[in-house]
């Protein structure tokens, strides 16, 4: 959260934008507290789906929006473990991009926008090789994004 609020400094934002953590599951806040909640790379490494999804919409005020850049189980072949989020498919809950909106939508969010950003990750993935002339940024994950194992989705998910 430091390089967030850094970055918000450096943009003019600081005075606009405030940053929170907490468990996904055991969210410790108000009611329709936020106007937006934020998920990039979290979802995998929650099992429980439907009670994460419950918690962002319980804290998200109407008319909110929560927005999600996630990774997505890819061609239906298992990933090469380890990832960054997981030693094993036992610890990482990949979902396909069509199961992720089912569950999304079953919580009651609308969905805006769903835009694949899969091409956009293997391009950064074959940009980083050519500049390090090796494997990708942790080797198995830019794997993984060139095969087609894993994906990435982009959500915009207005509160109704």
């Amino acid at each position: 959260m430091e390089a967030a609020t850094v970055l918000s400094g450096l943009t003019g934002l600081a005075d606009t934008v405030r940053y929170r953590a907490a468990n996904a599951l055991a969210v410790p806040f108000a009611d329709a507290g936020f106007d937006v909640a934020w998920s990039q790379h979290v979802a995998m490494t929650i099992a429980d789906r439907p009670a994460r999804h419950a918690k962002i919409r319980r804290v998200l005020q109407p008319g909110g929006c929560f927005v999600v850049y996630d990774v997505v189980a890819g061609s239906g072949e298992a990933p090469h473990f380890p990832v960054s989020w997981s030693t094993s498919q036992d610890t990482g809950f990949l979902l396909s991009p069509d199961n992720m909106r089912q569950l999304l939508e079953q919580q009651g969010f609308r969905v805006q926008e769903w835009t694949n950003r899969t091409k956009n990750g293997v391009a950064w993935v074959r940009q980083q090789r050519a500049r390090a002339s090796r494997s990708g940024a942790d080797g198995k994950l830019g794997r993984n994004r060139v095969e087609g194992r894993i994906g990435l989705q982009q959500a915009l998910l207005p509160h109704a």
